[in-house]
């Protein structure tokens, strides 16, 4: 069974190139991560390998990239499917809106149980996104 939540849309004050670049690269995007996760990560920049405890070890991987405006990425394991789509439409200059969306095959139970969950990890996800500075977005 699928579960496809879509998050809040929300702001970033820089251009949506450079916000498609910097999301782009794994070793960019992991490096947002507090230090104690970053422990728990190995990124290269097309995937990235993540020890997540009790839920084992997974690898998220680019699926698509149509710059400046789609970044589809996500894993493909034998017990579960995941799809995470970052959109970009960028309104005029340095105005460029974020929606994150998040597709998750599961059983109907899980479904029920973690569909807020998911909803909550939309939206933190696409406001992290809107708070990356411009600044951040061009260092190296």
């Amino acid at each position: 069974m699928s579960l496809k939540v879509e998050s809040k849309i929300f702001k970033n004050e820089c251009m949506d190139v450079d916000l498609f670049n910097f999301l782009s690269d794994f070793t960019k995007f992991t490096k947002l991560l507090p230090p104690e996760h970053q422990s728990k990560i190995n990124a290269t920049p097309e995937e990235c390998s993540i020890s997540a405890g009790v839920m084992g070890n997974f690898t998220i991987r680019y699926i698509e990239k149509d710059s400046p405006k789609l970044i589809k990425m996500g894993t493909n394991s034998s017990k579960e499917a995941l799809t995470i789509w970052i959109q970009l439409k960028q309104i005029k200059p340095y105005d460029t809106r974020i929606k994150v969306t998040i597709s998750l095959e599961i059983g109907m139970m899980q479904k029920m149980l973690i569909k807020g969950k998911i909803q909550q990890f939309a939206d933190s996800l696409a406001e992290g996104i809107s708070r990356i500075p411009a600044y951040l977005l061009r260092m190296e």
